[in-house]
């Protein structure tokens, strides 16, 4: 694979491509994605954002410690595959997958307790933005 299509695929994966790169995040990323997992301390009543969930491997832990997860991400397949994969916690309504950016994200303000996003600030098109919409869909405690 080319470094530019890596680079495309890392960014909006779409495909067998994206596939195999998300598996890829997946690995390499396991040990920084459990820590900062670790670090939120989920209650069973916290109601959590993951912006730019990927291959989606800390999904699972979110859905056993937290009431409700929603994931964000802004590709289409990533959404599509995680809205397969979590059918249950969807149906339940203990999950929710939307396509979306950091800058803009797809929710109501204050709806969330806690929220996690490992390695993706450099697909941030603005720190400050990103910041500024996490900050407007947390909770004020």
């Amino acid at each position: 694979m080319t470094p530019r299509f890596i680079a495309k695929q890392l960014s909006w994966p779409t495909g067998i491509g994206g596939w195999l790169v998300r598996a890829g995040m997946n690995r390499g990323n396991a040990r920084l994605n459990t820590y900062a997992l670790d670090q939120l301390h989920l209650a069973p009543e916290d109601r959590v954002v993951e912006v730019g969930f990927g291959g989606g491997t800390v999904l699972p832990r979110l859905l056993e410690g937290a009431v409700f997860v929603c994931g964000v991400d802004r590709s289409e397949s990533v959404v599509d595959a995680a809205t397969r994969r979590f059918t249950d916690a969807v149906n339940a309504a203990r999950a929710e997958f939307r396509v979306g950016t950091v800058e803009s994200l797809p929710v109501p303000d204050a709806t969330f307790d806690k929220a996690l996003s490992v390695h993706t600030v450099y697909f941030w098109q603005s720190l400050k933005a990103g910041s500024a919409e996490l900050g407007r869909v947390l909770k004020l405690k």
